[in-house]
């Protein structure tokens, strides 16, 4: 029977604001930024590479609805290529239901 490829999964954490605060190994693979050079800065990193509203749909899922929020997400490579990615993010919530930080992973290029 053939197996099925390995897909890299990126997970990172972060601050409700966006900040990383931890990346997996699979981040190099999948983004081509070495953990060291994203941990501290903005999700924004990969590019922007979607509508407005995609990000605003998003931010409402995890902040204000606090529901997980999934989907496909155009960005951008280090080296400035593109790829898609399925995106799953899920608020991570404190004793009082209040967001205090997000998790997300992501797999590899579809």
């Amino acid at each position: 029977a053939r197996r099925k490829p390995v897909v890299p999964r990126e997970t990172t954490a972060g601050a409700v604001s966006g900040k990383i605060l931890y990346a997996n190994n699979a981040v190099q693979i999948i983004t081509g930024f070495r953990r060291e050079e994203v941990i501290g800065k903005n999700s924004s990193l990969w590019g922007k590479q979607m509508p407005d509203d995609f990000y605003k749909k998003m931010w409402d899922d995890i902040k204000v609805k606090k529901v997980i929020y999934e989907g496909e997400i155009n960005n951008l490579r280090k080296d400035g290529r593109k790829y898609i990615a399925n995106l799953h993010i899920a608020p991570i919530l404190d004793h009082e239901g209040k967001v205090v930080q997000r998790h997300k992973s992501v797999i590899g290029n579809l």
